[in-house]
């Protein structure tokens, strides 16, 4: 099941990164299914993730991308409301040939185990995962997404944009917002604690492809999500993540419908996870 888009989106990244964001070639790690390049297995991709958390300090900016094929696995611990964990599969993950059993996956919950859970206060992570089902890959509790859809034929025909300011008013309010009414002295101070504390953690966002119950797509050019944050940060390197989510969200309705080729598209809803409500923050890398 290869996916040839993938092979690009390392390339994509770290030319971002240099060339956008002045980050320095030696900073950046590639693990990648190719001659030259260590190989993405499930050991390779935990280690890699513990070496970029470890010595992490306030101050510090990480950044965690995955390209490759995801799945949902059935939840054991009670812990998932739709009964499942979402995985990412690594080269030499194992299973057979209708997917009813698959093995050596990553599940989500070492994810948020090791990159969520490690960062210090003060430091700050960005984590890419362009792959199917891949929404709450890092178990963060606030998820929100553009609520628009590809399903439309007259998208699939260009014949429908969704134009950014369009699009500003329609992001997913499913999540808390910073309340407005007045507190009593004691509720305001408890208030007060519990956003002072938010403040000292790390700042964690993750950008997800899609749904969990959804698949992405992948293009010779590289992957969706990928692309469109390459080509959108290139422009525009520091957006709101609100601006950011709703310019990627766009970028993939467009990119999703053409390769529908005139058909009822899927449905593609890129997420943008997080600790806490972060719409209105300035996007950094």
């Amino acid at each position: 099941m290869s996916l040839n888009g993938t092979y690009c989106d390392p390339e994509l990244i770290k030319n971002l990164l240099i060339n956008t964001y002045q980050w320095n070639e030696d900073d950046i790690k590639i693990l990648k299914d190719d001659d030259g390049y260590d190989q993405p297995t499930r050991e390779n991709i935990l280690n890699a993730m513990e070496d970029l958390v470890t010595g992490a300090q306030a101050g510090d900016r990480l950044l965690f991308s995955f390209s490759g094929h995801g799945s949902q696995v059935e939840n054991l611990d009670g812990s998932e409301e739709d009964g499942f964990d979402e995985v990412i599969w690594p080269v030499d993950i194992v299973y057979n040939d209708d997917h009813s059993l698959v093995q050596n996956y990553i599940i989500d919950d070492h994810i948020h185990d090791i990159l969520v859970k490690h960062m210090p206060g003060g430091a700050e992570i960005v984590m890419i995962f362009d792959s199917c089902h891949s929404g709450t890959a890092a178990d963060l509790p606030c998820n929100t997404e553009v609520k628009t859809s590809v399903t439309s034929k007259r998208f699939a025909n260009g014949q429908a944009l969704v134009t950014k300011h369009s699009m500003r008013h329609v992001l997913s309010e499913d999540q808390p917002q910073e309340p407005t009414v007045e507190f009593p002295d004691a509720a305001a101070e408890k208030f007060s604690r519990k956003f002072k504390e938010a403040s000292l953690e790390a700042t964690v966002q993750s950008w997800s492809a899609c749904r969990d119950d959804e698949i992405t797509y992948d293009t010779s050019d590289g992957g969706l999500l990928v692309k469109g944050f390459a080509d959108t940060l290139q422009d525009t390197p520091n957006p709101t993540n609100g601006e950011l989510l709703e310019l990627i969200s766009y970028h993939l309705i467009k990119r999703a419908a053409a390769c529908q080729a005139g058909h009822i598209a899927d449905e593609v809803h890129p997420q943008l996870g997080s600790l806490h409500p972060i719409l209105s923050d300035t996007f950094e890398l």
